[in-house]
């Protein structure tokens, strides 16, 4: 092998895939964000009389969304890893 020669596992990604890596993780910490700041909050208020409740007081349809924006940002990350094999 060349010296000027990489091999495929070591190649660098390229913007596209960087582009998608990065969002994946941006929407994945975004929503472990949200999830931590709904249950914290309404932790404290879980005496009041929420409609459908969940985890320490949290709205459930809050926790359902933000569980969701992580399935897509995990979904982006996993696609960037794969998606030159579709070309």
């Amino acid at each position: 092998m060349a010296a000027d020669q990489q091999p495929a596992a070591i190649r660098r990604p390229r913007p596209d895939q960087l582009l998608m890596i990065n969002s994946g993780n941006f929407l994945i910490s975004a929503a472990w964000s949200v999830m931590i700041i709904i249950i914290d909050s309404c932790s404290s208020r879980a005496d009041d009389a929420v409609v459908t409740t969940a985890a320490g007081g949290a709205p459930a349809c809050a926790l359902v969304v933000a569980f969701f924006i992580f399935l897509v940002g995990v979904s982006l990350v996993l696609l960037a890893l794969v998606a030159d094999r579709f070309r």
